[in-house]
């Protein structure tokens, strides 16, 4: 037995070698062109009778599995057609196996040499050499077994090629694409635009943007047809934005040059190449909040009936993710099921449904936690189930949702702000950008900035502008979680960013602190002191008063953070102050915190007349070293109704008016009583007459385009250096021109000066002038007629050389008398109501410059006795 297996073998070793010399000569008409792919000829003995030995034995094993060939322990044919059962001899099998392996050699030899062929010419013809070829000939230098019948099937595809684009052809690509795509809306759009503007305008439901962007696309894209050339207006204005980040301003030598984006250049590659329809699906999903979205649930009809095929294009090139794979948080996922649903699943784990669907995906959470008899957790069963019952859901890839963030970012760093979600959580920045550039682009509004001007340029590197992203995340959630006054969540969020901050690496910092005040706000370090803040907020509504303290204290005192939120020190002081006094009645160490934030350069006089008062309050014999006099005060009463009308206000004033009474405010109380004693005219606008007074005289010089490094788009409203010192001290020149020009004017000279600003900019929305607080041109020119030229530049001086601390606090009333030449302001107070310390500091200051300036508080009195107009 062992001599004949031995036998077996010499003898299927020397067929196989004699098949492999017998191929070679039937490679004659394929010579040139393996010799051209440098493939193992008959020099490379070895390595050929090898892989011949070894691949005669897997094509035999092919061969036999395709063409079904009995083996020796299968029933064989008779010769009259029937089958038997006795075994076939082994070396018949190997005779009858020979001959088929001999046979396929021969037509594989045959179609591997075409391919060869083709394979070869289509090399030649093409610039560039294919990958797998490349790749192939590396291998065989090294030493690895290559066969020609391997060689077809590594060719690839055209797609795979084109995902393997070096950076100079990603570069050109998006170059290309960027130079000639549409940037401007058509003039259709337009049209359709104002017109629904205009409706919105007289409806007093359409006041949100998010509305009127709504109404805007569905008006528009139900008629597309009519336009179907033109894209819509959110992608037209988003392809405006890739343009100017990565075509116009994105040479070699300036500062966002592709070497900057990196590989993430390809980011941009990936959209440009999806279809139109999925352009837009793109834009529509990353200008909402990220987030998860089903398909099933998406109104977006407009763009196309069936989302699906445009979903799953932009997955496959890795710009969205689907829930299949990227949703593995289940508390997540309950939590996107639909009522009906969320029974549905939890019926199937055997869940009582009777009770409210947070109770229900309560429970399921808590029955994911359990564990089978094989100590196995449910969580991974479960979210199988809870996917199918959702269905299909994507959203935005993180990396790419925060690579077109940054880019939004430079385009415009102040509409792209996370700190406007303090005031406004439930916004969404971006599609408000968007907003803000389709009423400049349907000449909706007009801004002072420049229609065009050069990038913000901080950012050394991709990663510090990432930095700054990531740090605007943190804050947006702090920020919704403020909303909701979820006081745990905001501490969490403010303890992460105390962390990173703490952590950073000493060079980072120095750099960030070496950048101009008005521009450090868009670091990431600045938006984390500001985070920080937030977490000191919340310890305060937790009552936690001593970590707030020792927060507090480090912010104050640790030199890292004095560079970032200069602006905020004052009010950090002033509540580590009242910490110490009224929460841990440590009074003698507030009156430390107060004589050292008196130290402080940072603080303006309104931050420290308010640590004076509390220092005082505190310590009747400590006195500060300011002195601000009370000012002159006014008693009056007026009508009110009745105290308690179900909500928080206290008094409702109320007067009456052709028989008929009507509610007002307090300031209009006053208002009538000044109208009534000597003044012919008043408004009620705080500060924004004198502001815009200011901005109108002084326009071409808060408004300078020559500027550098504070104009970045064209919807800004103000220069970016408008609340810092650096306002006055990079325009000191001019201002000071301007002021000696305005003193050694005449009423009559300033009047017409104004008319010139008011002329050329009315309507324009800019952070100075507001267009309304006047009811004509004549109301402003019967006020500066009773304005002396000096006052005026008074209360500029003031103003421009402290914007930050002076921009508000403006007494509520402003009275005259053009025919007396008589000129008044009022803090109008309530019962109850306080003068702060920067309505003490204007009031002072009025007086000292010749203005008459009260205090009028408004008492209340029986509705019985209510005052006529």
């Amino acid at each position: 037995k062992k001599r004949r297996a031995n036998e077996q073998l010499i003898n299927l070793d020397n067929s196989s070698t004699s098949m492999n010399e017998t191929q070679n000569d039937k490679q004659s008409t394929t010579t040139i062109a393996i010799n051209d792919l440098n493939l193992p000829m008959k020099s490379d003995k070895n390595v050929v009778e090898n892989n011949s030995f070894k691949g005669g034995i897997n094509r035999m094993k092919e061969e036999t599995n395709k063409w079904d060939v009995p083996t020796s322990t299968s029933r064989s044919m008779n010769t009259n057609g029937s089958l038997s059962n006795r075994k076939r001899p082994a070396k018949i099998n190997l005779q009858r196996n020979k001959k088929l392996m001999k046979k396929s050699e021969k037509m594989r030899c045959n179609e591997s040499s075409k391919k060869n062929i083709v394979e070869v010419k289509c090399i030649e013809s093409s610039p560039v050499k294919p990958k797998h070829l490349v790749e192939s000939m590396e291998t065989r230098n090294m030493g690895t077994e290559t066969t020609i019948t391997n060689l077809p099937q590594m060719v690839i595809s055209g797609k795979e090629v084109e995902k393997e684009l070096s950076r100079e052809q990603i570069v050109e690509k998006v170059h290309n694409f960027l130079k000639c795509c549409q940037t401007e809306l058509s003039s259709m759009a337009k049209e359709r635009i104002l017109s629904m503007n205009s409706i919105s305008n007289g409806n007093e439901d359409v006041d949100d943007n998010e509305e009127m962007i709504s109404i805007v696309e569905n008006s528009i894209e139900s008629n597309i047809d009519d336009d179907s050339n033109r894209s819509p207006y959110y992608l037209t204005l988003f392809l405006k934005i890739l343009k100017r980040v990565f075509y116009e301003q994105c040479s070699e030598n300036s500062p966002y040059s592709p070497s900057f984006w990196g590989e993430n250049l390809s980011i941009v590659e990936k959209f440009i190449s999806v279809s139109e329809k999925a352009k837009q699906l793109f834009v529509k999903i990353f200008i909402r909040k990220r987030r998860w979205l089903l398909v099933e649930r998406l109104n977006l009809s407009y763009i196309a009936q069936d989302l699906s095929p445009l979903f799953d294009e932009l997955n496959k090139v890795g710009l969205v993710e689907s829930g299949s794979s990227g949703l593995t948080d289940l508390s997540e996922a309950i939590h996107l099921l639909h009522a009906p649903s969320l029974k549905l699943v939890a019926k199937k784990f055997q869940i009582n449904i009777n009770c409210g669907k947070l109770d229900i995906a309560r429970k399921l959470l808590k029955l994911s936690q359990e564990r089978n008899v094989l100590g196995q957790r449910n969580t991974t069963r479960m979210l199988q189930v809870v996917r199918e019952y959702l269905g299909a859901c994507y959203r935005i890839d993180e990396n790419v949702w925060r690579f077109f963030n940054a880019v939004f970012t430079l385009y415009s760093p102040y509409d792209m702000s996370s700190s406007q979600l303090l005031d406004q959580p439930t916004i969404n920045v971006a599609s408000q950008f968007l907003f803000s550039l389709l009423q400049l682009a349907t000449n909706k509004v007009r801004y002072p900035a420049p229609s065009s001007s050069p990038l913000l340029h901080i950012y050394w590197n991709q990663e510090m502008l990432l930095r700054y992203i990531i740090a605007k995340e943190l804050e947006a959630n702090i920020a919704d979680a403020i909303g909701r006054a979820k006081w745990s969540d905001v501490y969490s969020g403010a303890l992460k960013a105390r962390h990173i901050f703490l952590d950073v690496d000493i060079e980072y910092r120095l750099a960030c602190e070496a950048i101009p005040p008005h521009l450090r706000r868009f670091t990431d370090l600045w938006v984390y002191t500001r985070c920080i803040s937030h977490g000191i907020e919340a310890l305060q509504r937790q009552r936690k008063y001593k970590e707030a303290v020792d927060w507090l204290q480090h912010l104050l005192n640790n030199k890292d953070a004095k560079m970032f939120l200069m602006d905020a020190r004052g009010s950090w002081w002033d509540r580590l102050a009242l910490n110490l006094d009224s929460h841990l009645k440590q009074r003698d160490e507030a009156l430390k915190a107060i004589n050292a934030a008196l130290e402080d350069p940072s603080l303006g006089d309104k931050d420290r007349l308010l640590l004076q008062d509390r220092g005082e309050k505190i310590n009747d014999t400590w006195k500060g070293p300011m002195n601000v006099p009370d000012p002159e005060r006014i008693d009056i009463s007026g009508s009110v109704l009745g105290k308690n009308l179900g909500d928080s206000r206290t008094n409702r004033f109320i007067i009456r008016r052709d028989e008929t009474s009507y509610e007002c405010a307090v300031e209009e109380i006053a208002l009538r009583y000044y109208l009534r004693n000597g003044y012919k005219e008043g408004v009620h606008a705080e500060g924004a007459i004198w502001h815009t007074v200011f901005g109108l005289l002084c326009y071409d010089i808060i408004f300078d385009h020559q500027k550098e490094d504070v104009w970045f788009c064209e919807t800004q409203t103000n220069p970016a250096d408008l609340n810092s010192p650096s306002l006055y001290i990079r325009r000191k020149m001019a201002f000071d021109e301007r002021f000696d020009i305005i003193e050694e004017s005449t009423s009559e000279e300033l009047i017409d000066l104004i008319k010139l600003a008011y002329d050329g900019h009315y309507g324009e929305t800019n952070s100075e002038i507001s267009w309304d607080v006047f009811s004509e041109f004549a109301q402003l020119k019967r006020f500066i007629l009773c304005c002396q030229p000096k006052v005026l530049t008074s209360v500029f001086r003031r103003l421009v050389k402290d914007y930050r601390n002076c921009r508000s606090g403006f007494p509520d009333l402003t009275i005259w008398n053009d025919e007396s030449g008589k000129l008044a302001v009022a803090e109008v107070k309530g019962p109850g109501d306080k003068l702060s310390t920067k309505q003490r500091l204007w009031l002072q200051y009025f007086s000292e410059h010749g203005v008459t300036a009260h205090v009028c508080h408004v008492a209340a009195r029986n509705s019985k006795c209510v005052d006529n107009d």
